[in-house]
């Protein structure tokens, strides 16, 4: 179905109107994105200047997703609430039109998220450990397309005591749980064939294995309902808060020890 020129934008008229007045109320649950204090001068020694640069531009990367995250909650919550005002004709096309991208992205984001945290800390650690003993294996460290989850188990509990906590804040992050109510959506999304949202069957090729013999059959997913998306999404970016607050405390942790390896004041 095609929506007149006119109906089509008294939808997005309908629609801004509603996330106008909750955006106006959201700045609450939003990070600062300056709001790390370093120790005054820390960029004068060498050594600390590009750590600084490096932590600084993880934070405005990791915690600006984050606060992105929250705004595609907020969208797509107002989306849903236009959606359910819209005639069964003028539903399918209307969102195809001007949100499904913005739904994509949103549940696909915890992984993003995971992913930058794991990245950023590793190289953090990193760094950390080699001053800490300059003598470290740097063979425990993978090439960067290959850091993973299982990378920050190779930084012991002993020396980084905030490690432990950042991990059980990090793996609530697209979580198992999260998977499941998702429908896998994003390795679906990315590898096979994608599940829909609110409206449409996915159909799928399945493939089964009886000893020997493999056979292959049609099937198909029921579309994911967008509130039970939405509330999820939001137990996720409470997630994400948490794993942003326990790196502080980590970065703290890791601060105190470049402070005592390495006083900022005593380069030559």
């Amino acid at each position: 179905m095609d929506i007149p020129k006119d109906r089509f934008l008294e939808i997005q008229s309908r629609y801004y109107d509603i996330r106008a007045s909750v955006l106006t109320h959201s700045e609450e649950g939003l990070i600062d994105l300056h709001g790390y204090s370093w120790p005054d001068n820390a960029a004068g020694g060498f050594e600390w200047l590009p750590v600084k640069l490096y932590v600084d531009s993880c934070l405005r990367v990791v915690g600006g997703e984050i606060n992105w995250f929250l705004e595609q909650i907020i969208a797509n919550t107002a989306w849903k609430d236009v959606h359910d005002e819209l005639s069964e004709e003028e539903k399918i096309p209307a969102f195809f039109w001007i949100m499904h991208d913005s739904w994509v992205s949103m549940i696909t984001k915890p992984y993003m998220l995971k992913q930058r945290f794991i990245f950023f800390v590793t190289h953090i650690l990193h760094l950390t450990k080699k001053i800490i003993d300059p003598e470290w294996d740097e063979t425990n460290l993978p090439p960067e397309h290959k850091i993973q989850r299982e990378t920050l188990n190779k930084f012991p509990n002993n020396e980084f005591k905030m490690l432990p906590n950042f991990r059980c804040r990090l793996d609530s992050l697209d979580s198992e749980e999260f998977k499941t109510v998702s429908s896998n959506f994003r390795h679906r999304w990315q590898h096979r064939s994608p599940i829909h949202v609110e409206h449409g069957i996915a159909s799928s090729i399945c493939r089964s294995k009886k000893g020997s013999k493999t056979s292959y059959s049609l099937g198909g997913a029921k579309p994911l309902k967008m509130s039970t998306i939405i509330d999820a999404c939001k137990q996720q970016h409470h997630s994400a808060l948490e794993t942003y607050q326990a790196m502080i405390n980590l970065l703290d942790e890791l601060l105190d020890i470049w402070k005592r390896e390495r006083p900022y004041n005593s380069f030559r």
